[in-house]
């Protein structure tokens, strides 16, 4: 089934987030019936995914926001990543599809929070509905990768992953303040090189 096409826009011009004293902006789609080689190459031509809506950078006289394409078969660590990859012994990693539950929500919430405190991130609460729409969307190249903490069974992180025929694509991770030293934001990262 080819991907069906429900709306496309290019959103107003507001402050970027990234480069001072300019705006930004993003091209959206929302599409359905994506499948794994159409995504393949949207993510080639720079599309990113949230669900149903595909976006990319459209910013009037600059093409400064490149995606970030790391080759996993010449990918050689750095020294601080293999002490992250080192430390991985402390956590379960697991991948499967996304899950919607309390424990997750709760994840996000703390993580979300402690961003709004130290990075003065508007504050925001997610719902099962916003989550599910967000993260869970039913998609067929749509993953979730998770670490829990060996020692206590705690959920710490988690991935929401994009796999296609020639990619994993990381589409958004979250994972709880507590465990910052451990840079599990990176180990997610590492983990889905490594897959």
């Amino acid at each position: 089934m080819a991907a069906r096409l429900l709306k496309t826009w290019v959103a107003e011009p507001s402050a970027c987030a990234y480069l001072p004293g300019r705006s930004a902006s993003l091209e959206y789609k929302i599409m359905v019936d994506v499948d794994p080689d159409e995504l393949d190459a949207l993510l080639e031509r720079g599309w990113r995914r949230f669900g149903p809506a595909y976006f990319r950078p459209r910013c009037a006289g600059c093409s400064e926001c490149v995606p970030l394409r790391v080759r996993a078969q010449s990918f050689a660590p750095s020294r601080g990543q293999r002490r992250i990859w080192r430390r991985r012994t402390r956590f379960e990693a697991r991948i499967g599809p996304p899950n919607i539950d309390d424990e997750r929500i709760a994840l996000y919430d703390a993580w979300h929070g402690e961003r709004a405190q130290r990075r003065g991130w508007s504050p925001d609460a997610i719902d099962p509905v916003q989550y599910y729409h967000q993260f869970a969307f039913p998609h067929p190249s749509i993953r979730e990768l998770t670490l829990r903490d060996r020692e206590t069974g705690r959920l710490v992180a988690v991935g929401i992953v994009d796999e296609t025929p020639r990619a994993m694509s990381a589409v958004y991770t979250f994972h709880h303040p507590d465990y910052r030293r451990f840079s599990l934001g990176s180990l997610v990262i590492l983990e889905q090189i490594e897959r």
